[in-house]
């Protein structure tokens, strides 16, 4: 089954190649700002987050690509930092394109949904006719939500595919519906165990991040917001982020390289071929 075999490709490419835990630490400690700078006053957080948020931008196309290629090679054998900084560099115009479309995507997707919930609000303070209003727009929020989400699922390998198959940004986006249309079955099994995954993580990563909240929420069992406690709370964060993400990201390509054929054409960087391709790749067994 290809998500059991690339659970344990992953784990032995992570295993061989632990520069790739070297890389996500670093990411998850350039994201410690944002968390201890709510210790310096709320203005600061804010002018962080702002800023933080720009380089977020700027730099995700370069970290994704480069920790891509640094997963793909390390499937194969030996993997080292220069690949990360190659693969980051070459596919960033790529993946920066991609990325701008989702990105776009989620924007009318935000606003639909903020739209959505507006009318939902008036409609409840309606009363009478208003509820029947409220139930419609509950239920097409609903479809809406459902909608978008399979989409997300259909258009989530797009990085893999651009630095992988060595295809361009909207030929990435192409590629990942392909494969995933070729492979419905296996990649609804696969999202739904990354989708665990990353609940799982998210609470554990949550509450380590309260811990670093100078004010956290009341009601929850936490010990006394001090800078000692901060200080494992980062920590806590640190460790969660830096075994996750070299995991995910590692699992990803794995998985990726398994339904969609480690013998499939990665040369044409124009992906004429692209869907003939994820339409013949056999599933890993």
């Amino acid at each position: 089954m290809a998500l059991r075999s690339s659970l344990r490709a992953a784990v032995g490419a992570l295993g061989r190649n632990p520069v790739i835990f070297a890389v996500t630490g670093l990411l998850a400690l350039v994201q410690l700002p944002q968390l201890l700078a709510q210790w310096a006053g709320p203005l600061a957080s804010v002018a962080v987050s702002l800023l933080f948020t720009v380089v977020y931008v700027v730099a995700v196309p370069y970290v994704q690509g480069g920790l891509i290629g640094m997963a793909d090679e390390a499937l194969d054998g030996p993997t080292s930092l220069s690949t990360f900084h190659g693969a980051g560099v070459s596919h960033y115009v790529d993946i920066l394109v991609a990325y701008l479309l989702v990105f776009a995507g989620n924007l009318v997707v935000g606003g639909a949904l903020f739209v959505l919930g507006m009318v939902a609000l008036l409609a409840g303070l309606g009363g009478g006719a208003g509820t029947t209003v409220l139930v419609v727009v509950a239920v097409g929020g609903g479809v809406f939500g459902l909608a978008y989400l399979v989409v997300l699922a259909f258009i989530q390998f797009y990085g893999q595919a651009i630095v992988v198959d060595d295809v361009g940004g909207v030929d990435g986006l192409k590629r990942s519906v392909a494969t995933v249309r070729a492979n419905l079955w296996q990649v609804a099994l696969y999202t739904v165990f990354v989708g665990v995954l990353g609940g799982v993580f998210g609470v554990v990563g949550g509450a380590a991040s309260l811990l670093v909240s100078p004010d956290p929420p009341t009601g929850l069992p936490l010990p006394e917001a001090t800078p000692a406690v901060a200080v494992v709370g980062a920590a806590a964060y640190v460790v969660l982020t830096t075994l996750f993400s070299a995991l995910f990201l590692t699992f990803s390509v794995a998985f990726y390289r398994s339904i969609r054929g480690d013998d499939a054409d990665r040369s044409g960087p124009d992906g004429a071929d692209a869907d003939a391709d994820a339409d013949s790749a056999n599933p890993a067994v």
